[in-house]
Order: C-alpha cells, then sequence, then structure tokens
C-alpha cells in the first residue's frame, strides 16, 4: 500500500530543533525521518502546507478560496452561487504595544454561539451580509463577492494583528462591521460570564477563505483523511471518498494530520512534542505497513522523503534531526 502523509507544521527553526533533540529522539516520527529517503525541497512565499494543498489536492492558484468547501463538509452542501467567508471566533490578546490572534481553547457551546450570531447578525443585515454555522464552525455568508486579500487563521495565530489584517476594496466595509460587532460584543452577557469563568471572552471574528463552491479536478489521490472539513470538502467536490484522519488509509490516500501547526505557530514547543507523541502509534503503523510518500511543511518550506517498510532496516542511512526537520 502506497500513501502521502501530509504534516503541516513539521518544520522548525533549527534552534528550536536542538532545544527539542532529546524528547524527539524518542519519538516514531523521528526514527522513520531517520532511515527515510530525502527527496528534495521547495520554497513558497505562501504559507508552505497551504500552497502544496492547492496544487496537490485542489489544482489552483493561492489564495484558496476554503470556506465553501467547509461548509459544504459539514452540511451537506454549500448554499448555491452564495459567497462563503471563514468568520472564526477569536480572542484578540493584549502583548506590549499590538494585540495578538488567538485561538479559543475549545468551541463556544451552541447557547453562546447563538447569541452571539443573534447579536451580530442585527448588525450585518445592513450590509447584505449574515452569520451561520455548521457544527462548531462559524462562516459569514455575503449577498455579493467582497474584495479582500485575507490570512487564514492558522497562520495568524501570533501575529500582531496589524501584521495580518485584510487589504482590499472592501476593507472598509468589513471593518466597519467588525468594529460594531466587537462593541456589541464587548458587553454582551455571553462575555461576562465568560469573563466571571476566567475563560477568554469571544471578542473577535477572524475573516479567511472566501469564495464561492465549484467542482474541482480529480487529482492523484483516490482518498482523502482529514480532520479538517475544508479538506474533506475539497475531496467532495473532486468526487474522490473522504474520511477522519485515524480512519484506516487505502492505497493512493492522501493523509492531513495538521495537530502539529497550531503549536509551531503559537511557538507552544512543549505543546508541539505532545501532538508528536499523539501521533506517534498512527506514524508507527503506517511504517510499518506502508510505502510512504512524507511531506513536511513549515513556514516556506515543503520537504519531502520517501519511506519504506525495508528503511528501518537501512542503518547505514541516518539523517539528523537537522537533516530532516530544520526550516
Amino acid at each position: 500500500m502506497h500513501v502521502t502523509l501530509l504534516l503541516p507544521g513539521a518544520l522548525l527553526p533549527r534552534e528550536v530543533v536542538d532545544a527539542l533533540a532529546e524528547p524527539l529522539a524518542q519519538t516514531a516520527l523521528a526514527a522513520l525521518l531517520a532511515r527515510a529517503d530525502l527527496v528534495g525541497d521547495s520554497e513558497t512565499a505562501a504559507p508552505a502546507h497551504l500552497a502544496w494543498l492547492a496544487e496537490h489536492l485542489f489544482q489552483q492558484a493561492m489564495p484558496l478560496a476554503t470556506a465553501p468547501y467547509a461548509y459544504a463538509a459539514l452540511a451537506g452542501a454549500a448554499p448555491a452561487r452564495k459567497v462563503l467567508w471563514h468568520a472564526d471566533p477569536v480572542h484578540l490578546e493584549v502583548a506590549r504595544d499590538h494585540l495578538v490572534v488567538t485561538p479559543l481553547a475549545a468551541p463556544p457551546s451552541d447557547d453562546e454561539a447563538s447569541a452571539l450570531i443573534d447579536a451580530a447578525n442585527t448588525l450585518a443585515a445592513a450590509m447584505e451580509a449574515r452569520l451561520i454555522r455548521a457544527a462548531d464552525r462559524w462562516f459569514l455568508q455575503s449577498g455579493r463577492p467582497w474584495d479582500l486579500d485575507t490570512e487564514p487563521l492558522s497562520v495568524a495565530l501570533g501575529r500582531p494583528v496589524p501584521d495580518a489584517l485584510p487589504r482590499g476594496a472592501d476593507t472598509g466595509r468589513w471593518n466597519r462591521l467588525l468594529t460594531e460587532i466587537q462593541m456589541t460584543w464587548h458587553t454582551h452577557p455571553v462575555n461576562e460570564a465568560r469573563e466571571a469563568r476566567g475563560e477568554p471572552t469571544i471578542n473577535s471574528l477572524w475573516l479567511h477563505g472566501g469564495g464561492t463552491w465549484s467542482p474541482l479536478k480529480r487529482g492523484a489521490y483516490g482518498a482523502v483523511l482529514a480532520d479538517a472539513p475544508e479538506w474533506r470538502g475539497a475531496a467532495h467536490a473532486a468526487a474522490v471518498p473522504s474520511a477522519p484522519a485515524d480512519a484506516a488509509p487505502d492505497d493512493g490516500a492522501l493523509i492531513v494530520r495538521d495537530a502539529l501547526l497550531a503549536p509551531r505557530l503559537m511557538q507552544d514547543w512543549h505543546g508541539w512534542i505532545d501532538a508528536v507523541r499523539r501521533l506517534d502509534e498512527r506514524i508507527a503503523t503506517l511504517s510499518r505497513s506502508s510505502a510512504l510518500d512524507l511531506v513536511l511543511a513549515g513556514g516556506g518550506t515543503v520537504r519531502r522523503l520517501r519511506s519504506r517498510p525495508s528503511d528501518r532496516l537501512k542503518f547505514w542511512r541516518a539523517h539528523t534531526l537537522h537533516q530532516v526537520l530544520s526550516e
């Protein structure tokens, strides 16, 4: 069996690899990479894992309109001819002299989400827009396309907000609406209750990945195994089966395991090691039973390796952690 495993957030700064060398050395990932065949690197100015998925899954140029595909995977179908954006609820945190985008530890409860969305939609209606929800994901539906160049939330995490704000002709429209929503949410009972419990308030939305749904070309993969609904939705749009990342793969499957990405972006290195350890059993099983094409993604680098079950016997091949994990 032959599968492709994409690990966003797997490549680290060299000094971080040094600091994590001891705990990393005990993992199945390190053992696999030490014996794998290094195929090569490619550099991109775009977020590396998104650039790779744009080419190999969506078969489109960046930026990706991921929102309609995520919604379609969660709701069963995308609204016909409607523009959808991810509108992720986030907490903006003060850090020195700027604000930083931080993720919520857990999605808001159904009651919290309904109350905040209702309050926001009272304001959004004036701009022919509304927030909608599918499972625990939030989306903004607009009556017409908005000219906005946005950063995915996965790229904005931990960065100063001014460095990642939307750009484009409709920036003023979105900023006006967002400011009104933030002011309304600031004193909303939902956030007052969260603050009383010591939880981060939901004080902003992160808009990204907007566009309309359209069919995608069928690519090289026979199935897509991923937890993020945008990748499963892209598979459906290409008439390819999809399943959660932990499902048993068939020959020719693409597996996307993105647990390393958030701790990598937040520079939470203890969390990154914990995420590697949670992947260990899955990686060990795959390496014993499958021919693996490994795709390790960092900020602007994609590193490709090839592993075969017999590689564990090739003791003369021993890549260092620097060779395989440093960006």
